[in-house]
């Protein structure tokens, strides 16, 4: 008996379906421009091979692109092989493979955090000790703060992170802001293990159990009725100086089921912080309001969101800056733990400066009816894959990014020519022997590893693509014109020598080239 014609047809409405989600997947990754006008790269199954053009624009032999290149990937459990296979779809793209054999690979990519000694960590961390500094890791030692909620929401004293509250040891302070705000305002608990959080009022919580409530907040910004939250990807390429930078096009969620009235017995209807499964929210393809943006005009999701703000009389301009100083300013909290931790593991500075480290994470941010900005949380090692397709693109995109961001461009491609800053002073008598601050940026002032690491920011600013930097912070011409000493900054008499220079650099290439600034 042969099946309907309608179920064959459907059958082969879904084939063609997946057929498009792979070839959509390989647009993405293999035909993002390249910003090198001196070479080009193309995909193909298993290797990228790089073109070489000469001054005419004749194309010679077509070589493999480091075909050297490997990737090592930690798995701790069978729940971690979805986010690996997103990694090794984009590195493999750009010519990686992936190798068993430590001792070979370029690149230790892992989901579990290497720095902690404990028995479950222990044989990664042993690892990670054994590596040499060409080889690069994907985290950072001294950010475990980041990922406890404890810490995080206490103790980084940043004005985006909404009031927060131990208890019971600060049950006199919430006491007070109780009294201050009501017992029926609404505060989250959040749970220490990254899942069940629960939203009560501030009468109905038990004061004496320990907990972390944070306060909720009940005016948020909705799209077609809809609270959402906006997922920021994170890039930190050093500590020493301090380099970070934020992917452009945030990532966006949608609460399943309509914002007001708020049900504090429904989870579905607000976002919680780690509540991201599939079925607690929505993606913005099947809300008419912002469909019509991502369909028709080819939008991103945060694209498309800005757009509907706008049409609400709302100035989405706004968001983005909060961001940018929402990180900035908790990473410059944490700067001095991660200085730190980063010269206790790298004993020797030769060794610092060829270390290669990188820290991809993702802020979890909410903004309110006014667009103010609030920041939840941060995940050190978030999840790269989803069931979601547009989603899996979006990762793919920032993974791309950060893989142009920050390759080895720092050496043969950039001359010292190109970390030079021209300033009549470098002329003058008094910049001869060095000794005057004005000078310090001179040709003949720069040591070696001086050169080096503005060469390295330089390498990852022309090379940034979709990444924002944070910090050094971008700036206006008008603001590079002032010395750093008068601005808004508290710390500038704890920078190390290094992140003055690095900072002082951007700032006067700023001065002559707008490109620099932001």
């Amino acid at each position: 008996m042969g099946f309907p014609l309608s179920i064959l047809y459907l059958r082969l409405i879904i084939c063609l379906q997946l057929m498009a989600n792979v070839v959509l997947w390989w647009n993405v990754v293999c035909n993002l421009e390249n910003d090198d006008a001196q070479m080009g790269t193309t995909c193909h199954s298993d290797v990228s091979v790089t073109h070489h053009v000469d001054a005419m624009g004749n194309i010679s032999a077509v070589v493999p692109r480091l075909p050297s290149l490997n990737l090592f990937y930690h798995l701790r459990n069978h729940a971690e092989v979805a986010s690996f296979q997103t990694v090794q779809r984009v590195f493999s793209a750009r010519g990686y493979q992936r190798t068993e054999d430590m001792n070979s690979t370029s690149i230790l990519w892992t989901h579990t955090y290497p720095y902690q000694v404990d028995p479950q960590s222990r044989p990664l961390h042993e690892m990670v000790l054994a590596m040499n500094p060409e080889q690069t890791i994907n985290h950072f030692p001294g950010m475990e703060p980041i990922f406890n909620k404890q810490f995080f929401s206490t103790s980084m004293k940043s004005k985006y992170i909404p009031k927060t509250f131990l208890l019971p040891n600060q049950k006199r302070e919430f006491l007070q802001e109780m009294n201050n705000t009501g017992e029926t305002r609404l505060w989250m608990k959040k749970n220490f293990n990254h899942r069940g959080n629960v939203l009560k009022e501030a009468k109905d919580h038990d004061l004496n159990q320990k907990s972390l409530i944070q306060q909720f907040i009940g005016n948020q910004f909705t799209v077609a009725g809809h609270a959402i939250q906006i997922g920021v990807r994170v890039i930190l390429t050093s500590v020493e100086p301090m380099r970070a930078y934020i992917f452009h096009d945030v990532s966006n969620r949608v609460a399943n089921k309509p914002f007001y009235p708020i049900n504090i017995k429904d989870n579905q209807t607000y976002l919680t912080d780690g509540e991201f499964r599939d079925e607690v929210y929505l993606s913005l393809y099947s809300l008419p309001e912002t469909k019509t943006y991502m369909k028709t005009h080819g939008y991103s999701r945060w694209v498309a969101v800005k757009t509907y703000a706008r049409k609400q009389g709302l100035d989405a301009s706004k968001v983005m800056p909060q961001l940018l100083e929402a990180v900035r300013g908790v990473l410059l909290n944490l700067r001095p733990r991660l200085v730190r931790q980063y010269k206790q593991y790298f004993k020797d500075r030769a060794q610092r400066e060829r270390s290669n480290l990188l820290e991809f994470s993702r802020w979890d941010f909410i903004v309110d009816e006014d667009l103010n900005a609030y920041l939840l949380e941060a995940n050190l090692s978030p999840e790269l894959h989803t069931r979601n397709p547009m989603s899996n693109i979006a990762i793919a995109r920032a993974l791309y990014n950060l893989m142009e961001l920050t390759r080895q461009s720092n050496d043969a491609r950039v001359r010292d020519g190109n970390v030079n800053i021209l300033r009549g002073v470098c002329y003058e008598q008094r910049c001869q022997h060095c000794k005057d601050k004005e000078c310090q940026l001179c040709a003949q002032c720069l040591s070696s590893s001086d050169k080096t690491i503005l060469k390295t920011t330089f390498a990852e600013h022309i090379n940034r693509k979709g990444y924002l930097r944070t910090y050094p912070e971008p700036m206006t011409q008008e603001e590079a014109s002032l010395p750093y000493n008068t601005s808004t900054d508290n710390d500038v008499n704890s920078w190390s020598k290094i992140d003055i220079l690095n900072r002082e650099w951007l700032r006067l290439k700023c001065i002559h080239d707008y490109y620099w600034c932001n």
